[in-house]
């Protein structure tokens, strides 16, 4: 049952832009510091190494028991915390002489600058690395069947949509820069999560068994194929490579690899399946905003079907089955920009679910159309 959770969990964010997790920062940064590296650096007394020791000691205790407090609002919390990192700050100070603290003021400036430098890097790599796979979908599109790529191609769309409803969801739920969000929030933001997911896997059953079919049919091949191309994947999850072995670099603190080419951060057998190789942009495909609405759905005869013309130019509408088979074109026509309402007769159609997809100059939205008798 958690296997299956996972999996349909990392079906939702599959399609997703790759996440660079950027790490804590070093010991010059506002979240801590490494007070043994700060001694050699500022050449700290050894008084000033134990005051400056036991006031991050005591301010971590404040800290923690302000958060412990449940006699307080999160916003009277809110402002405790900033009035003790203040006084952290003003104590941490005064600690210092005028020198070390010019001198601390620019060893951060140069941390700050190393690790904006590596970021850059990392995010070169990452892009050239995206761009190197679309390349390597595109060449095993062949060995894919017909059949498959419209299952594949249909599958896109679902996860698409997914993709656009969850960010849709959470966004807005960030917290406030610099403050780390309470227990309380953690947990209401991890409820709103498991909901989604729960959601996902009810109105996605069928497809999520389609895309798990696929991942065994293709799976080996696809690490047959990647490895054969210096990618070191490890079937299902292909970010996995138990050899590799990394050495922290001398300045930023950062990590460096062995040079080899792995797939990482939910680069998987999913994703490469369902990858958009024919999609210039620098993301895997593009999240259509054009809705597609149904009603009622689900249908047991007339049927009415709203959907969005986002550019003028050529505009098909048509009926698939959870195959991908088109069981009828609805419109095939050149539309100018704007919404359109469309009447569907399903009362043809077998007790089933189906798919309405838009396609239009700017790509491909789909709404599930399921029918009852």
């Amino acid at each position: 049952m958690k296997k299956m959770k996972n999996f349909c969990f990392l079906a939702i964010m599959l399609l997703s832009t790759v996440t660079i997790t950027f790490g804590q920062r070093g010991h010059y940064g506002k979240q801590g510091q490494d007070l043994s590296q700060l001694k050699s650096d500022l050449n700290l007394s050894e008084e000033q190494f134990t005051n400056l020791e036991k006031l991050q000691l005591d301010s971590r205790a404040e800290m923690k028991a302000l958060k412990e407090n449940t006699t307080l609002s999160q916003e009277e919390k809110k402002a405790k915390m900033m009035e003790l990192r203040s006084n952290q700050k003003a104590a941490h100070d005064s600690i210092l002489t005028e020198e070390q603290k010019t001198k601390l003021k620019t060893l951060r400036a140069e941390k700050q600058k190393l690790h904006k430098a590596e970021m850059a890097e990392m995010k070169e790599t990452h892009k050239a690395k995206k761009a190197e796979l679309k390349t390597l979908r595109a060449e095993f599109d062949s060995k894919i069947s017909t059949v498959d790529k419209e299952k594949i191609e249909n599958l896109r769309v679902v996860f698409q949509n997914a993709k656009k409803e969850m960010h849709s969801n959470f966004k807005g739920q960030k917290g406030q820069k610099g403050q780390r969000p309470s227990k309380e929030e953690m947990k209401a933001k991890r409820d709103v999560m498991k909901a989604h997911k729960e959601k996902f896997r009810a109105d996605h059953e069928s497809e999520l068994a389609e895309l798990k079919s696929l991942n065994e049919k293709y799976g080996d091949e696809i690490k047959s194929f990647l490895e054969e191309k210096g990618f070191n994947p490890d079937h299902d999850k292909l970010n996995k490579n138990k050899g590799n072995k990394t050495e922290k670099t001398s300045k930023t603190g950062g990590r460096k690899g062995n040079g080899n080419r792995n797939l990482k951060h939910g680069d998987n057998v999913h994703g490469f399946l369902l990858m958009d190789f024919t999609n210039d942009s620098n993301t895997d495909t593009k999240i259509s905003d054009a809705a597609v609405k149904i009603f009622p759905n689900p249908s047991n005869g007339l049927t009415n079907v709203t959907y969005e013309v986002r550019s003028k130019g050529n505009v098909t509408v048509q009926i698939k089955d959870e195959s991908g088979k088109v069981i009828k074109t609805l419109v095939n026509e050149t539309a100018e920009k704007g919404n359109y309402n469309l009447e569907v007769n399903t009362i043809e159609l077998r007790n089933n679910n189906y798919f309405i997809v838009v396609t239009d100059a700017q790509g491909i939205t789909s709404k599930k159309l399921v029918v009852i008798k």
